[in-house]
């Protein structure tokens, strides 16, 4: 009598979202995302900089990372020319764990491997691969038989084999890395005050649209400004109010108004905490002057 025996399975890879191959200019910079499911970066040819979370790294030709669900990453060009291959994909397993924190380093099997899922990805999708904003993938009417199925195979060999390997590297953070980077979330802070100028912003606001958590935000915002996040919005405020009070077209209260102050009350003691003078008075010093 025979008695079969169960195979363990370590890596289920339960669904692919996309695969990527990205030819990036040197002055190249992704703002950055999180979203619920693994990705991993290959750097093919040239160096990038890379953002995980609160962390920067460099990474260089023939070197692999992962982001893990829902941790916040973007990549930018090092002032150089890069490929780099990355595919998203669904994987409930323990056994990605080992990649957390992470960067490795390829030998030839494995980014064989590699080219064979890009090769199957053309074989089986339809959209090029190099569509950088990405949210899904159409597959072909008549693709090669078994090409979903050899995409699975192949990744999940590929995960196996770099376990296996074991050339796994906790690498220190970049400081030039981190810090290039902490300055390009501040400014697209700044950019999106700027943009909302005439909105009501609360900090959820802002952290909601770069994916960061308050605390971090607030702490980076601070230490790289010497002020909260809603003081400069507030001055931005009242810097543009001194133009507009300037070109003399509005009133105060229009003024107010436009620039999403609650009353009219509110922004002459934000105007005179700012400038030292009421609004009424700055007319009148801005009138005198062009006289």
């Amino acid at each position: 009598m025979f008695i079969p025996t169960t195979l363990e399975t370590v890596f289920n890879v339960e669904k692919i979202i996309t695969i990527h191959y990205f030819e990036y200019a040197r002055d190249f910079i992704f703002s950055g995302e999180k979203h619920n499911f693994w990705e991993f970066v290959y750097i093919d040819k040239g160096e990038v900089g890379v953002m995980a979370d609160n962390d920067g790294y460099t990474l260089k030709e023939g070197e692999i990372i992962f982001h893990r669900p829902n941790e916040y990453h973007n990549i930018w060009a090092n002032g150089v020319y890069a490929n780099v291959i990355i595919v998203t994909f669904c994987c409930l397993d323990k056994a990605m764990d080992f990649f957390v924190k992470k960067i490795l380093s390829l030998d030839p099997s494995q980014k064989n491997l590699l080219f064979q899922i890009l090769e199957e990805g053309k074989n089986t999708f339809s959209e090029p691969l190099d569509i950088l904003y990405q949210t899904k993938i159409t597959k072909i009417k008549n693709p090669p038989f078994g090409s979903e199925q050899l995409i699975k195979i192949y990744l999940e060999q590929f995960l196996i084999s770099l376990i296996r390997s074991d050339k796994a590297v906790l690498k220190k953070t970049d400081m030039a890395a981190k810090n290039e980077n902490e300055d390009r979330i501040v400014e697209s802070i700044v950019h999106f005050l700027k943009q909302n100028i005439n909105s009501q912003l609360r900090l959820d606001d802002v952290c909601k649209n770069i994916c960061f958590s308050k605390s971090y935000v607030k702490q980076l915002f601070s230490r790289k400004k010497s002020k909260g996040i809603i003081q400069f919005f507030n001055d931005l405020k009242i810097d543009e109010s001194k133009r507009l009070i300037s070109e003399n077209n509005l009133s105060i209260t229009e003024i107010s108004e436009m620039l999403g102050f609650s009353s009219v009350h509110y922004f002459s003691r934000a105007f005179k905490n700012k400038t030292g003078m009421s609004p009424k008075e700055y007319a009148k010093s801005a009138n005198d002057s062009l006289l």
